[in-house]
């Protein structure tokens, strides 16, 4: 997988452009064609929390060949029902709307901001991604 083959590269003091990274992630997502979306707790998954999370996402979705499957842990699904029977399907929009990208965290500030752009490629700043249609 791609975090393996960067730690790799970095461990050499080598680098790898985001074109390719993206490349390579995007044909992995799309050979697989599978994607695991552990969502955990369910309300406020972690998995939204990372930005390359987010772009797998992303690119699963715009894939007809490729299924995303969302899965829950036991505790994540007992809280999940719980949620419904209370409340209904209004806290599943809730959970949902929570996920906005432009507050997905990466561990190189470049790979954001380049999936970022991807996103949105006129904005440059947090405050302009926070009024931008396309990631709210």
């Amino acid at each position: 997988n791609n975090q393996f083959r960067v730690a790799e590269k970095r461990a050499n003091n080598e680098t790898e452009d985001f074109d390719t990274f993206r490349t390579v992630f995007e044909s992995r997502v799309h050979s697989t064609g599978h994607i695991l979306a552990l969502l955990s707790p369910w309300h406020r998954p972690m998995y939204t929390t990372r930005i390359w999370c987010v772009f797998e996402l992303w690119v699963a979705c715009q894939s007809k060949d490729v299924k995303l499957e969302v899965i829950l842990s036991e505790q994540a699904e007992a809280e999940f029902h719980q949620s419904l029977s209370a409340d209904g399907v209004v806290s599943v929009w809730k959970a949902l709307g929570r996920v906005q990208i432009q507050k997905a965290k990466a561990s190189v500030p470049e790979d954001r901001s380049n999936i970022m752009r991807l996103v949105e490629p006129d904005v440059t700043t947090d405050e302009e991604y926070g009024a931008s249609e396309k990631v709210n």
